[in-house]
């Protein structure tokens, strides 16, 4: 019924039909609103970042070096000083080896499909030079009247007759 609401007699003769169906202009309170969320959001997500970086600084703090035990292979986000660093390289980043992998994986598709496109290429060019059609079927043979023929063959041959005679 807000619609119905708005198309009042006193509304069509006054020519504000338009104003109370679409507010366009943002009045005081609501700015002061928007305000108010993005204030709200920001502090939202400042505040517990800080708050971890806070902790990581004082608490935690940078990694010293030492030397690596005998037989030990370090993990790759062991070679990062802060910790907030060494997170993100074992949580959300890929490992160097996985970029490479999936770098390597993507040259050979592209030189996969590099290959493909030039033997098309050589198919298309033998296509035009032969004058042939690029078709393969094969169509087989109705085998109901050779079995048939055979067996005709097979019974006159038993009675004598010669095979020249058979048509």
């Amino acid at each position: 019924m807000v619609v119905w609401s708005s198309f009042r007699i006193g509304a069509l003769t006054k020519g504000n039909v338009i104003r109370s169906l679409f507010s366009g202009t943002k009045n005081a309170s609501n700015r002061k609103g928007d305000i108010d969320m993005l204030v709200l959001y920001f502090y939202m997500g400042c505040i517990p970042i800080g708050l971890i970086v806070a902790y990581c600084n004082i608490f935690i703090g940078s990694a010293q070096l030492r030397e690596i035990p005998e037989g030990y292979q370090p993990k790759h986000w062991e070679y990062y000083e802060h910790p907030i660093e060494r997170f993100f390289a074992k949580y959300v980043t890929f490992s160097p080896q996985e970029l490479h992998e999936r770098n390597m994986h993507t040259l050979f598709l592209q030189n996969e499909k590099t290959m493909i496109r030039k033997l098309e290429a050589k198919v298309q060019n033998l296509v035009k030079e032969r004058q042939d059609f690029q078709a393969w079927y094969f169509e087989g043979a109705n085998t109901k009247y050779v079995r048939q023929f055979e067996h005709e063959a097979e019974t006159k041959m038993r009675a004598g007759r010669s095979f020249d005679t058979l048509y």
